[in-house]
């Protein structure tokens, strides 16, 4: 008895995993988007429509949305390709067999950098909720994506101008400031180092060289941006030579420019400042009790 019972639950097991497998297995999920992918060549201020399909084969209805992301994160519009393209529809439903034809219009801006810039087009797909079939829940979503490159031809300049390196001391705060003009028709972004050398750069050690990393913003042709690279570990009084080194696209391209300066440590300024007013004070005070008239007695001395 108990053998047949064992042999019973064991039949119902297999026979409910085969129904599950049946039931996720009869209705695959299958889509695609056409083409896979494009190699567009756009010039500024140009605008280029292209066709994409995007086809449900599955037997079940299913949901897309389509979105346009950069391969790399780019901090500027001017050079992103998700900021330059639409689609149209975004979003739709299809029933099994159906297929939907979707726009994309693709404006490339005036500030566009030359050469080549990646993206893609990504579908999204969910099914379409059924009342009658609860099983379609278990579905989960997948992605089809094309492949985008676009290709902003003219002849590429690279060009930037460094200018107007200072030092700004503030009590407890030291910084270097310095403008970056980009002069040619491409978008840069410099980075490099400021060298410190000379007076006492860390406690109790000595004369020694001191790096600052610099990282600028991402600047756009004929534009000039204005960096601030704090000295976070300024030191107290002595005299420096800082060194700014700067390298921006493809050669590797140099600007560097030096300045000297004295460090003086403000807040000792104003400590200073306070005990000088504090030492004249007490000063005349000093000055006042000296030189009060003497006591004089005026008693008669007897004859």
């Amino acid at each position: 008895m108990k053998v047949e019972l064992l042999l019973c639950l064991i039949g119902c097991s297999i026979g409910l995993f085969l129904m599950t497998d049946a039931v996720v297995a009869q209705d695959p999920i299958t889509a695609e988007i056409k083409p896979t992918a494009m190699i567009l060549a756009i010039s500024r201020t140009q605008e280029s429509e292209q066709i994409l399909k995007v086809a449900n084969h599955s037997q079940i209805d299913l949901s897309f949305d389509l979105t346009v992301s950069d391969i790399e994160p780019v901090p500027n519009s001017a050079i992103a390709v998700s900021a330059w393209t639409t689609l149209l529809p975004a979003s739709f439903s299809l029933a099994g067999g159906e297929s939907q034809i979707v726009i994309m219009n693709i404006k490339v801006p005036f500030e566009a950098d030359l050469g080549s810039h990646f993206a893609k087009v990504e579908a999204m797909i969910t099914p379409v909720p059924d009342p009658d079939n609860h099983e379609l829940t278990y579905y989960t979503g997948n992605n089809l994506t094309t492949q985008l490159v676009i290709k902003v031809p003219g002849v590429v300049e690279e060009k930037l101008t460094l200018g107007n390196f200072r030092i700004e001391q503030r009590i407890g705060k030291v910084q270097f400031v310095f403008d970056l003009t980009n002069a040619g028709n491409v978008h840069l972004l410099p980075k490099g180092n400021i060298t410190i050398s000379g007076g006492l750069l860390t406690h109790n050690i000595g004369p020694q060289n001191y790096l600052i990393p610099v990282t600028t913003e991402l600047i756009i042709p004929n534009h000039t941006a204005t960096i601030t690279v704090p000295w976070e570990d300024a030191v107290s009084y002595g005299t420096y030579a800082a060194e700014l080194n700067l390298y921006y696209g493809e050669a590797h391209q140099q600007v560097r420019e030096t300045i000297n300066f004295t460090r003086v440590d403000q807040q000792w300024i104003v400590y200073g400042g306070v005990v000088l007013v504090l030492i004249v004070l007490f000063s005349w005070w000093i000055a006042k009790r000296l030189h009060r008239a003497p006591y004089t007695n005026h008693e008669k001395t007897p004859v």
